[in-house]
């Protein structure tokens, strides 16, 4: 929780909220109550109260470390004692040292990357019982769904990879679109650079459009490119 206190400002009741940024500088952020002075104390002081205990502040983005951001993150977090000491044993003991060695960054991390820990960790060894596997498994897939849903309300990532897989079943969901941008990426170095891009930008901005769109959007991507490729051979 970060620290706080009422300043006056005008008549008006302004929360002042002061933190540490990623340099560890004191940051400070000014949010109005609109409240004026006479009669709202009590009213000011709940309002900061509930502030203090919300905001997040921003010591992250889409290239920060993933391990980093998840291990920052529940310390920011208004999370009950109980709670956090689940999630701070689950966090330390199995997510962090996985990731610290796959070393993957917020806006890169894929449902084959969440796949591949979940796989990981059902041949965990010291993990004792198949309950607490299903358990574990369970802590760790709600652990991570919920700080990537903090990185898309932040607009570091489009969509949140924890909310396509069930790690509890195996199921996953495989996007059409997912595995174009990955064979996208693998045919950069065989076209060029511009038409590359081209490609890319109508990819990802068809991941919401109806699947017969998609469909014929990556016929049109796969020919040109297919087209291009064989050009540069003839």
């Amino acid at each position: 929780m970060v620290a706080g206190h009422l300043r006056i400002q005008n008549g008006i009741y302004q929360m002042i909220l002061s933190y540490k940024d990623k340099q560890n500088k004191r940051k400070t952020k000014s949010i109005s109550t609109h409240l004026p002075v006479k009669g709202n104390k009590k009213k000011a002081e709940a309002m900061l109260a509930k502030a203090r205990k919300e905001f997040i502040p921003t010591l992250w983005d889409k290239d920060t470390d993933f391990s980093t951001f998840l291990s920052d993150w529940i310390e920011l977090a208004n999370f009950s004692p109980d709670t956090y000491a689940d999630y701070y044993m689950c966090l330390n003991t199995y997510i962090v040292p996985y990731f610290d060695t796959v070393k993957r960054s917020i806006s890169s991390i894929t449902v084959n990357d969440l796949d591949t820990f979940y796989k990981n960790l059902q041949k965990n060894a010291s993990i004792p019982t198949s309950e607490s596997l299903k358990t574990t498994i369970s802590l760790s897939h709600t652990i991570i769904k919920n700080g990537l849903l903090y990185a898309v309300k932040s607009g570091w990532i489009e969509s949140n990879p924890a909310d396509k897989l069930n790690p509890s079943t195996g199921d996953i969901e495989i996007l059409f679109c997912d595995f174009i941008l990955e064979w996208l990426e693998m045919m950069k170095s065989s076209v060029d650079l511009n038409t590359y891009a081209s490609y890319l930008s109508s990819a990802k901005s068809s991941r919401n459009s109806s699947r017969s769109y998609v469909v014929t959007l990556i016929t049109q991507i796969i020919w040109s490119m297919f087209s291009e490729i064989r050009w540069e051979i003839g």
